[in-house]
């Protein structure tokens, strides 16, 4: 087996802060699933699901949750989308 990255040098490798991976870790150790799967789409940022996890704030609403997933649609999905809420 491979050694280890540190988070220092796991951060410099991807461009992004320290803290940034501290709280990629923390998430992913929590093995809440609904949590990861929404910051892997894109739904959540990291710190909203940390801040979820500690309590001191709630999940997005379901507009706010509806708004993010739109943003990452293609456009055929928006127009599927689109076409299911006119029937």
């Amino acid at each position: 087996m491979g050694k280890s990255l540190t988070i220092r040098q796991a951060a410099e490798l991807m461009n992004v802060s320290p803290r940034l991976i501290h709280n990629v870790r923390k998430v992913m150790r929590s093995q809440r699933r609904d949590l990861i799967e929404a910051v892997e789409r894109g739904t959540m940022t990291v710190g909203e699901a940390l801040r979820t996890l500690d309590g001191s704030a709630e999940p997005p609403d379901r507009v706010a949750r509806f708004k993010a997933i739109w943003r990452n649609c293609t456009p055929a999905e928006r127009d599927a989308i689109a076409a299911w809420i006119a029937k």
